[in-house]
C-alpha cells in the first residue's frame, strides 16, 4: 500500500530544501492515515501481508516509484453516480499509462 503526501508549501525553507521537522511531521500524519484506511482490511484479512509505504512527493509519482518492483498494481477510483459517465482520476491515468506492471482499476466506495 502506497501514500503519496506532497509537502505543504510551509515545510520548504528559503534554500528551497524541505524542513526536516515539518516533513517528519507529514510523513507521520500520512501513515497514521494509511494505518487508519488499512486496519479494517488487516482485520478482515489478518494473514495477508502488507507492506505500507509514505513517499513524500506527489500521489501520481509516488504510487509509480513505490511499485518499481510489482507485479500488480490495483487503484480505486471513486465512482461518479449512476447519472454521470465513469472517468478516472490523474492518480489512475498515471497508473494505467506509466506503471511498470499490469494495472487493475477497481470502483471503491
Amino acid at each position: 500500500a502506497v501514500h503519496g503526501r506532497r509537502l505543504s508549501p510551509y515545510a520548504y525553507n528559503r534554500g528551497g530544501g524541505a524542513d526536516r521537522i515539518a516533513a517528519e511531521e507529514a510523513a507521520q500524519l500520512a501513515r497514521n492515515e494509511l494505518a487508519a484506511a488499512l486496519r479494517p482490511w488487516r482485520k478482515k484479512f489478518p494473514d495477508m501481508r502488507v507492506d505500507a509505504q509514505v513517499i513524500l512527493e506527489s500521489p501520481a509519482p509516488a504510487l509509480l516509484h513505490g511499485t518499481a518492483n510489482a507485479e500488480l498494481l490495483i487503484v480505486g477510483r471513486r465512482p461518479r453516480g449512476h447519472l454521470l459517465p465513469p472517468r478516472i482520476g490523474h492518480v489512475v491515468q498515471a497508473a494505467v499509462h506509466h506503471a511498470p506492471c499490469p494495472v487493475a482499476v477497481v470502483p471503491f466506495g
